[in-house]
């Protein structure tokens, strides 16, 4: 009872300090302090000589210079970490200012790479540490060094292609297609304008059979299941285009598959086990087998997925 009284005095701080923090009163890596990151409070304080730390919510100006950070490299197409764990390094960063009332200097992010322990995860920390520091010398997110940033393949198709391609690309997102199918269509979608962009194509209406046929017949992937990936979503563009009458129909038909389609043979229950199931339910008493029971009468009567059933929720 105890422990549970403790961890709602807990919940109710957070999201009191919570509100303070959305309305500028506070410094938002306060909240981590309540949220489980104040256990390293102790780890982060230095012993500074007599003079040094005096400042009051050193970290609150910074948080809108990480927002506009965060969002310059987001429009410059960075391939960066989850964006995760670039709030969980500012957090910790500010959270060390905060404790030793440190007011921002350059020295600052060396400062803290010193004192924070060399786990795995340190080099990307200084990686992440140090660019921010570089945007609030100069006001730029361009990384210098091994990585160069280069725009979207897409950006450099003609403006022809290129619409049709977000049209296509927006039509899917609206479908809710994984962020990585989404990638893979780009990026095939890249490569077949690029193709017919060598081959002198300016409009749609110039796209014959014979262009697509040799686009498929020069597809670099080495393996039949990878020309298979990358031929399906070049086929469903070539369909979006004919119901958009851009087209001629029955265009994607050159694009044939490289291997028949896979089958397996399904293992389903048999009657004597969908009885033993129903017996189990119907002898179920504590929650636990009320609980394996209802789980699995979901997936049997209604036909959902493991991780569907899993993630139910009331």
């Amino acid at each position: 009872m105890e422990g549970r009284h403790k961890e709602k005095v807990r919940q109710r701080g957070i999201e009191t300090v919570g509100v303070f923090s959305c309305s500028g009163h506070v410094p938002r890596c306060y909240v981590s302090v309540l949220g489980g990151l104040g256990r390293e409070k102790r780890l982060l304080s230095l012993a500074l000589p007599t003079g040094q730390g005096q400042a009051i919510q050193p970290s609150s100006h910074l948080e809108a210079m990480a927002n506009a950070f965060l969002e310059e490299i987001a429009r410059r197409c960075y391939s960066v970490p989850p964006q995760t764990m670039y709030n969980f390094v500012f957090q910790q960063f500010f959270l060390f200012l905060e404790v030793n009332r440190l007011e921002y200097t350059p020295n600052a992010p060396r400062l803290w790479l010193v004192h924070i322990p060399k786990t795995p995860s340190w080099p990307l920390r200084r990686q992440i540490i140090t660019w921010f520091a570089t945007f609030l010398r100069t006001g730029s997110a361009e990384k210098r060094g091994v990585t160069v940033w280069r725009p979207l393949l897409l950006d450099t198709l003609p403006e022809w292609s290129r619409s049709v391609t977000e049209d296509f690309l927006a039509l899917r997102r609206r479908e809710d297609w994984a962020k990585s199918t989404l990638a893979m269509c780009r990026s095939s979608c890249v490569r077949f304008f690029r193709f017919l962009d060598g081959k002198g194509v300016t409009t749609p209406g110039d796209i014959t059979p014979a262009l697509v046929m040799a686009f498929h017949d020069t597809d670099p992937h080495a393996t039949p299941e990878s020309c298979n990936a990358y031929g399906s979503r070049v086929r469903k563009l070539l369909k979006y285009m004919e119901e958009q009458k851009l087209v001629s129909s029955n265009l994607h038909l050159p694009i044939s598959t490289r291997c028949t389609e896979r089958r397996h043979i399904v293992n389903v229950l048999t009657p004597e086990m969908e009885n033993a199931i129903y017996c189990f339910r119907a002898s179920a008493v504590n929650p636990l087998e009320l609980r394996d029971a209802a789980m699995v009468i979901i997936g049997l009567r209604m036909g959902l997925r493991a991780s569907d059933v899993v993630n139910l929720k009331t």
